[in-house]
Protein backbone atom coordinates (compact mmCIF):
# COMPACT_ATOMS: atom_id res chain seq x y z
CA UNK A 1 0.00 0.00 0.00
CA UNK A 2 2.87 2.31 0.22
CA UNK A 3 3.88 2.57 -2.94
CA UNK A 4 0.62 3.16 -4.41
CA UNK A 5 0.27 5.93 -1.52
CA UNK A 6 3.87 7.10 -3.39
CA UNK A 7 2.52 7.12 -6.86
CA UNK A 8 -0.85 8.98 -5.74
CA UNK A 9 0.92 11.49 -4.30
CA UNK A 10 3.46 11.90 -7.54
CA UNK A 11 0.37 12.06 -10.14
CA UNK A 12 -1.30 14.78 -7.68
CA UNK A 13 1.76 16.87 -7.36
CA UNK A 14 2.42 16.60 -11.02
CA UNK A 15 -1.48 17.82 -11.47
CA UNK A 16 -1.38 20.41 -9.56
CA UNK A 17 2.07 21.95 -11.04
CA UNK A 18 0.91 21.47 -15.08
CA UNK A 19 -2.47 23.42 -13.60
CA UNK A 20 -0.22 26.09 -12.32
CA UNK A 21 2.08 26.66 -15.19
CA UNK A 22 -1.19 26.39 -17.79
CA UNK A 23 -2.72 28.86 -15.53
CA UNK A 24 0.36 31.15 -15.39
CA UNK A 25 0.68 30.59 -19.54
CA UNK A 26 -3.06 32.00 -20.30
CA UNK A 27 -3.17 34.81 -17.72
CA UNK A 28 0.14 36.16 -19.53
CA UNK A 29 -1.01 35.81 -23.02
CA UNK A 30 -4.13 37.58 -21.66
CA UNK A 31 -2.06 40.15 -20.41
CA UNK A 32 -0.15 40.55 -23.49
CA UNK A 33 -3.75 40.93 -25.64
CA UNK A 34 -5.20 43.98 -23.51
CA UNK A 35 -1.52 45.41 -23.82
CA UNK A 36 -1.26 45.59 -27.17
CA UNK A 37 -5.08 46.78 -27.27
CA UNK A 38 -3.80 49.48 -24.79
CA UNK A 39 -1.01 50.10 -27.06
CA UNK A 40 -2.30 52.65 -29.24
CA UNK A 41 -2.75 50.39 -32.72
CA UNK A 42 -5.05 53.31 -33.33
CA UNK A 43 -5.10 54.40 -37.26
CA UNK A 44 -2.75 57.69 -36.86
CA UNK A 45 -3.32 60.38 -39.92
CA UNK A 46 -0.92 63.10 -41.24
CA UNK A 47 -1.85 66.72 -41.36
CA UNK A 48 -2.00 67.96 -44.71
CA UNK A 49 -0.72 71.71 -43.42
CA UNK A 50 2.08 70.75 -40.70
CA UNK A 51 2.72 67.19 -41.72
CA UNK A 52 1.96 65.99 -37.76
CA UNK A 53 0.31 62.70 -37.54
CA UNK A 54 -2.73 62.51 -34.84
CA UNK A 55 -5.35 60.01 -34.18
CA UNK A 56 -8.17 58.77 -36.31
CA UNK A 57 -10.46 59.67 -33.85
CA UNK A 58 -8.78 63.47 -33.23
CA UNK A 59 -8.45 64.04 -37.14
CA UNK A 60 -10.52 66.37 -39.03
CA UNK A 61 -11.35 65.30 -42.49
CA UNK A 62 -12.73 67.38 -45.38
CA UNK A 63 -12.63 65.57 -48.13
CA UNK A 64 -9.71 63.15 -49.23
CA UNK A 65 -8.10 65.70 -46.91
CA UNK A 66 -6.71 64.96 -42.98
CA UNK A 67 -5.61 68.11 -40.79
CA UNK A 68 -5.01 67.96 -36.93
CA UNK A 69 -6.98 71.30 -36.47
CA UNK A 70 -9.74 73.67 -37.79
CA UNK A 71 -6.72 76.62 -37.92
CA UNK A 72 -5.11 74.15 -40.58
CA UNK A 73 -7.66 73.25 -42.38
CA UNK A 74 -8.74 77.03 -42.72
CA UNK A 75 -4.99 77.70 -43.24
CA UNK A 76 -4.79 75.15 -46.18
CA UNK A 77 -8.89 76.28 -47.59
CA UNK A 78 -7.59 79.91 -47.63
CA UNK A 79 -4.27 79.06 -49.97
CA UNK A 80 -6.19 77.18 -51.89
CA UNK A 81 -8.29 79.92 -53.08
CA UNK A 82 -5.90 81.99 -53.77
Amino acid sequence: MGLFRVILLGVIVWLVISMMKRYQANSEARRKKVSNKESGQEKVLQCKTCGIYVPENEAIRDGENTYCSNEHQIADQSDTEK
